[in-house]
C-alpha cells in the first residue's frame, strides 16, 4: 500500500492528479484504499491502481508535467525497491487470476443487473391495477375480512413473481460472468 504522494512521485504527476484518479477508481471500480480518521485516502493498493489505470485511463491525458525542480534523491535501498516490485507484480497477478476465475466482475455488469431487477420489480408492482375490479368485488361480497384474505393472496402472488424475476436476473448475470471467464 502506497500513499498518494508516493504514487505521484513515481509517476511524475501532481498529487491532485493521482487523488482525482483514486477517487474515480474507488467510486466506479472499487479500488482498495485505507482511509484515515477523517475518511480521507491514506494509502492505496498500487497494483490494483495500476491495473485500473491501464484499463480505464485516457492515454491522451497521461502526459506527465515537466519537472521544475531537481529530482528527489532516492532514499530507498535496492532491497526495498526489489521487495516492492515483487509485491507489486504478485498483486497484479493475483488480480488477473481473480478476474480469470470470475471472482472479479465489472461493476457495470452488476449495475446493469440491478437495473434490470429493479425494472422487473416495478413491472410486477405495476400489475396491481389489474386486480382492482376483483378486489372491489370481494369487498362487495365479503367486506373488509374478505378483502384482507384476498390481499394476502395477492401479496403472496406478487412476492412469488418478484422472486422468480430476481432469480432469472441472477441466472442471467451468472451466465454473463461464466461467458466472460470462458472468453479469457
Amino acid at each position: 500500500m502506497w500513499t498518494v504522494a508516493e504514487v505521484a512521485a513515481r509517476d511524475g504527476v501532481s498529487k491532485p492528479t493521482v487523488s482525482v484518479r483514486v477517487k474515480r477508481f474507488v467510486e466506479q471500480h472499487g479500488l482498495t484504499v485505507e482511509r484515515d480518521a477523517l475518511g480521507r485516502v491514506a494509502r492505496l493498493n498500487v497494483a490494483e491502481y495500476d491495473a485500473l489505470r491501464g484499463r480505464y485511463d485516457d492515454p491522451s491525458k497521461a502526459q506527465a508535467s515537466a519537472r521544475t525542480t531537481a529530482p528527489v534523491e532516492d532514499r530507498e535501498t535496492y532491497d526495498e525497491a526489489l521487495r516492492q516490485k515483487t509485491w507489486h507484480e504478485a498483486e497484479k497477478r493475483r488480480i488477473e487470476l481473480a478476474q480469470i476465475k470470475g471472482q472479479l466482475i465489472e461493476t457495470a455488469a452488476v449495475a446493469d443487473g440491478y437495473d434490470r431487477a429493479a425494472q422487473k420489480i416495478l413491472d410486477t408492482i405495476g400489475r396491481l391495477d389489474e386486480h382492482c375490479d376483483d378486489l372491489a368485488a370481494v369487498v362487495g361480497r365479503e367486506g373488509s375480512r374478505g378483502l384482507q384474505t384476498a390481499m394476502k393472496k395477492l401479496v403472496v402472488e406478487l412476492q412469488r413473481d418478484i422472486a422468480a424475476a430476481l432469480r432469472s436476473e441472477a441466472d442471467t448475470l451468472r451466465a454473463m460472468i461464466t461467458e466472460n471467464v470462458q472468453q479469457q
